[in-house]
């Protein structure tokens, strides 16, 4: 007997030891749940111009930290522009949209080279009443022609934005388009703002052989609207939200030269 009651009493402080510790265990584990508890966040996105709802957006959430392999995920504005995403892990996000007919862009971002405004969400919170603002795009169509007025077909025609950065005046490519068989282009998904346009042939001179040595030849040169070939005598073409700017013709420019001896 003495034997049994000397075994109990080496183990009831291993069993309080145990239960203390599961108590203490038990009394963390809520604040290592809500830690890993996720948030939710709903918004609504609208026209920028009009304020009017944009449905069928396509919204997608990505985390800044870099995930190898990471999409992101996607959700889908209803017919009020109203979207949501559920079970969002705690972090810092970048919320982008896109639709046809609009500039893809960030949230809070004024132009769809602007990183927007990152979203820091905490658990289990729920963030509502994001005001997702969508530009809508603006259009520049024209037609490239020859000195006589005649359409020049399948010329790549780009377009740069101009940006006041420290004092100088930057150009940026966004972006081209061919000009189909009768020398008309199109080009969209343009942010608001000033931009320059180039019309560049898909080979310099004349065709292979069409000319001899010692002949004269035109040479059809890249060509800035109207019919510059320095980018400081282009006439820039300013695009406001959502419009379209018609009739911009490019007179492609030509010079002469005699063919080199060492060509036939």
């Amino acid at each position: 007997m003495p034997v049994v009651v000397l075994a109990s009493l080496l183990v009831v402080p291993f069993v309080c030891s145990a239960q203390e510790k599961a108590a203490t265990t038990t009394a963390a584990n809520p604040v290592a749940e809500q830690k890993k508890e996720p948030a939710k966040l709903e918004g609504r996105v609208a026209n920028s111009v009009t304020g009017e709802p944009v449905r069928k957006v396509t919204l997608t959430l990505r985390s800044i930290s870099f995930v190898p392999g990471s999409t992101g995920v996607s959700a889908t504005s209803d017919a009020e522009g109203r979207f949501s995403f559920e079970n969002v892990e705690p972090g810092t996000y970048r919320l982008s949209g896109e639709r046809p007919g609009f500039v893809r862009q960030s949230y809070g971002a004024r132009s769809s080279f602007s990183s927007g405004t990152p979203l820091s969400v905490s658990a289990g919170q729920n963030i509502k009443d994001l005001d997702f603002k969508l530009t809508p795009q603006g259009v520049i169509t024209g037609k490239v022609l020859d000195d006589e007025g005649e359409p020049v077909p399948r010329v790549m025609v780009s377009v740069a934005l101009q940006r006041q950065i420290g004092g100088r005046t930057e150009t940026m490519y966004t972006g081209g388009e061919s000009a189909n068989d009768l020398g008309e282009f199109r080009i969209a998904d343009l942010s608001p703002g000033s931009y320059v346009l180039q019309a560049a042939p898909e080979y310099y001179g004349s065709e292979p052989g069409a000319a001899k040595a010692g002949e004269t030849e035109e040479t059809v040169l890249p060509t800035f609207y109207p019919s510059a070939t320095e980018v400081s005598n282009a006439s820039p073409v300013a695009v406001t939200a959502g419009q379209e700017v018609t009739g911009i013709n490019i007179t492609m420019s030509k010079v002469e030269s005699t063919v080199s001896q060492g060509r036939s």
